[in-house]
């Protein structure tokens, strides 16, 4: 096999040029923490609340009960829920490849929701929910 050397050249010159970054900014490198006022695993998940998992696939897709959705359909979801009694906990995942763009777009989305504002934001961020400390109750 033979390597033509103006194919080499352009290669090179073309990593110089972008400055060697070839990879986009993804959530396991550059926008893993959550907004501030968002659950974490240690805040745990409240006695007998219903938790909705909220997921960003690698690919930038979103998912509600493993399903594909659209932001337009989030938003709605995300409505719909912070007028439920009991309002349930929205709980987003995240994969650790999802590039930081869409990560932070669906965070923008759900964080609209009167569900998620305030010191008693019912909007968590992390992974494996299910294994997150329950609080209050018996």
């Amino acid at each position: 096999m033979r390597i033509y050397p103006a194919i080499v050249s352009a290669a090179l010159a073309s990593l110089l040029t972008t400055g060697c970054s070839l990879a986009p900014d993804n959530y396991a490198s550059s926008c893993s923490a959550p907004r501030e006022h968002w659950g974490r695993e240690k805040d745990g998940i409240g006695h007998l609340r219903t938790v909705q998992p909220i997921y960003v696939a690698s690919d930038g897709s979103t998912l509600w009960n493993k399903v594909v959705i659209s932001d337009a359909t989030l938003r709605h979801y995300m409505s719909v829920m912070s007028a439920m009694n009991p309002e349930p906990q929205a709980v987003l995942g995240i994969a650790p490849t999802a590039a930081c763009n869409r990560v932070e777009a669906v965070r923008t989305i759900m964080d609209a929701a009167p569900i998620c504002k305030g010191p008693h934001s019912l909007c968590s961020e992390g992974w494996n929910w299910r294994q997150w400390p329950e609080l209050g109750g018996p």
